[in-house]
């Protein structure tokens, strides 16, 4: 018998605005009542920075057919985010981690973009093994470069799940707050003081020029695995 994409029966926790455990109830009913309750989104990067992002199921109950993260799900009754994370990487992906091996990204509160759920995000990063994506779940994998993929985005936003897209702008902040906390070293930043003054001295005697290097071509770096 075919595996079902979900099954309205499972259990959830239903929490409150803070995030405590106020009772459970079956998948359809908390979606259909727009309960509070929690999920898992797991970003996964290939050892070249590709990011892999899955075409979500045509028979899923939300965005069906749409973009999505890598790995994502819901967080069983009595169930830990950390759990949760290991275990749909290996229903989905096919991907068995134990859960330390995630590095954790962010945290989002409920809100009408995330399905009204409090959502934790975790990273797989330089993962260069196999991955056996769930028929059930999911339609296809493409890799993208992080610039190719904020420029599909920007171009296409209605192909992506809005609770995709707000969980690649928390992982794109994440990334963002955690590089410029990074101490640099005594010799970088001398480097980059030399490099600055060379470039000051430059620009006096060369116009502005526009850098149109940051994003690859558009069928650069898209692939499917």
């Amino acid at each position: 018998m075919p595996q079902k994409a979900q099954d309205p029966n499972e259990i959830f926790d239903v929490v409150d605005e803070n995030d405590r455990v106020v009772a459970t109830d079956t998948r359809a009913n908390v979606h259909a009542k727009k309960l509070f309750h929690r999920a898992v989104h797991i970003f996964v990067f290939r050892d070249n920075g590709d990011i892999l992002v899955q075409q979500r199921s045509f028979e899923k109950d939300t965005c069906p057919g749409l973009f999505s993260t890598s790995c994502a799900g819901h967080v069983d009754s009595g169930e830990s985010y950390e759990a949760a994370a290991a275990r749909e990487l290996r229903e989905e992906l096919g991907i068995a981690l134990p859960a330390t091996d995630l590095v954790p990204l962010f945290s989002q509160r409920p809100s009408p973009e995330n399905g009204n759920e409090f959502v934790r995000g975790y990273a797989v990063k330089n993962f260069a093994g196999e991955i056996t994506p769930n028929p059930a779940e999911i339609i296809r994998m493409v890799a993208f470069s992080p610039q190719q993929l904020q420029e599909e985005i920007e171009k296409n936003p209605e192909k992506f799940a809005p609770s995709f897209i707000l969980a690649w702008q928390d992982f794109l902040a994440t990334e963002a707050k955690n590089s410029h906390h990074q101490p640099k070293s005594h010799h970088q930043a001398e480097s980059h003081h030399q490099a600055e003054s060379h470039h000051q001295a430059e620009s006096h005697h060369q116009p502005d020029s526009h850098h149109q290097a940051d994003f690859p071509h558009k069928n650069d770096g898209r692939r499917n695995i």
